[in-house]
């Protein structure tokens, strides 16, 4: 009991202080070990028996694997009362840290140069936030457990159509930037893929995305690419892509 208020049956009532390794309710909640538990706020007083305990070390991590666990185990499971475990605002403000820490991590990406007779070909993309008209490789975010090298052949055939091309890793790169007002961070692998005259009447007039969106693409000369410099994304490809089309023009 706490405050007169019930418990919820299957959790085992936790004392200020309670030195015991973990509390689980059926909820899939526990409590952290750390000898000063208490529970979670609640704006209504009752709430305040059927939130999840947590230690006061507890992190966002920890509160955000918790909400992992119940959405996954038992979503809006009642109590014996009939009552919902979380009310509607509470689970609003858990799904808003969520979307935020999706927002805050980190994307690996791989970039696939096209190279053919003295010209790269480039995506072209629009930000109407910033109004700001940027180039770009083709390709596109590392799946978990894939490795780099295959990602780049993937992400050729899903947007180009291009298999079995020969590919040389060029550089990598990290860029910090936002895009329609949303803040990014990504590391991006550059790859460079030679092809030649058959090859290149096989492709596509636009690259298409993988939920079918398509984009522009455009082939530039070395001269281009100095031209359009202040748009390149990652900036740093020209430095890798000047000698390249210098030796193969």
């Amino acid at each position: 009991m706490f405050g007169g208020a019930e418990v919820v049956p299957g959790r085992k009532p936790a004392m200020w202080g309670d030195p015991q390794d973990h509390i689980t309710n059926r909820c899939h909640f526990r409590q952290c070990k750390s000898g000063k538990n208490r529970p979670i706020c609640s704006e209504e007083y009752k709430q305040v028996a059927r939130v999840s305990v947590h230690c006061k070390l507890g992190t966002r991590a920890t509160q955000i694997n918790a909400y992992r666990q119940w959405r996954d185990g038992v979503k809006f499971s009642l109590s014996s009362r009939g009552d919902p475990i979380f009310t509607v605002p509470s689970i609003q403000l858990i799904v808003k840290g969520i979307i935020r820490e999706r927002e805050m991590q980190i994307r690996t990406k791989v970039i696939i140069s096209l190279i053919h007779q003295g010209q790269v070909l480039l995506s072209e993309g629009y930000d109407p936030i910033r109004k700001f008209q940027f180039y770009i490789p083709v390709g596109g975010g590392v799946e978990f457990r894939e490795r780099l090298q295959d990602a780049a052949a993937r992400e050729l055939f899903e947007e180009l159509g291009l298999t079995d091309q020969t590919l040389e890793f060029l550089n990598f790169h990290e860029s910090i930037f936002e895009f329609n007002g949303v803040p990014e961070h990504e590391i991006m692998y550059h790859y460079l893929c030679r092809i030649d005259d058959s090859v290149k009447a096989t492709l596509p007039a636009e690259g298409i995305e993988s939920d079918g969106a398509t984009f522009k693409v455009t082939w530039f000369t070395g001269e281009e690419l100095a031209a359009i410099r202040k748009g390149l994304v990652p900036p740093k490809i020209y430095d890798d892509l000047c000698p390249v089309l210098l030796q193969d023009d």
